[in-house]
């Protein structure tokens, strides 16, 4: 997965893998909503998991439809740490 921010005078991309992306998701399902303890483990998300569908929500988020029938909601600042590797 791919994603580009803009500033004022610069533009940065980056990217990484679907299942990267798929394991920091903070649903309900997948994090304790009080303390972040994950609620699944690794090795049940496949290795080719991969996006159905991305859209926007609103100005703040990104919706994605995974392949593995779950939906993730990602607000734009954990998206980028997530991708950008901090997202732990």
């Amino acid at each position: 997965i791919r994603m580009t921010f803009s500033g004022d005078k610069t533009v940065v991309s980056m990217a990484a893998p679907a299942r990267t992306v798929r394991l920091g998701c903070r649903s309900a399902s997948m994090r304790d909503e009080f303390t972040g303890e994950k609620k699944f483990r690794e090795e049940d998300i496949r290795e080719d998991v991969w996006p159905r569908k991305i859209q926007t929500a609103g100005k703040y988020a990104v919706r994605i439809d995974w392949s593995d029938d779950h939906q993730s909601l990602f607000p734009y600042p954990l998206l980028e740490k997530v991708i950008s590797g901090a997202g732990e």
